[in-house]
């Protein structure tokens, strides 16, 4: 399996969303993977609207990804992970930045995925998130596993 094929069935979602970020917009950053795959220009539009209104984003479409917010960016990072419709999601840190709100948004869209049978890790200190949206709990300490729950 080429790194491709890797990457366009596994989201990864860093931790810091600056490190992921690269476009000169908004609206290029959800578009780049698509544009990648060849999709056309319609379904690239209506994926990258979709994508801007289900994330809040829309009115930032126009704006350089660097200037936003830390909560801005890292809705925009999940944005641009989840418009590949990857198989699997390994999210690191997701709820960081995120208000109560938009994590209420995040967690209706992970439970979507979850349904459509995406297998996802979620690498986070955010216990009560954890605890409401997963099936299964690892606690790792000093790199050893401590604790698995389910």
């Amino acid at each position: 399996m080429t790194l491709g094929e890797i990457g366009s069935k596994i989201g990864y979602l860093f931790q810091n969303p600056s490190h992921q970020l690269f476009a000169t917009s908004v609206k290029e950053e959800i578009s780049f993977v698509l544009e990648l795959k060849g999709c056309t220009k319609e379904e690239i539009d209506r994926k990258v609207k979709n994508s801007l209104e289900t994330f809040h984003l829309l009115h930032l479409k126009e704006s350089l990804p660097f200037k936003l917010s830390r909560g801005e960016k890292q809705r925009l990072a999940i944005a641009a992970v989840l418009v590949n419709e990857p198989g699997f999601l390994v999210l690191d840190e997701p709820t960081t930045g995120l208000d109560m709100d938009r994590r209420k948004v995040l967690a209706g869209i992970l439970e979507e995925l979850r349904q459509k049978g995406i297998g996802m890790a979620v690498i986070s200190h955010d216990q009560e998130f954890v605890k409401r949206h997963s099936d299964r709990i690892i606690k790792m300490s000093g790199g050893e596993i401590v604790e698995d729950c389910r």
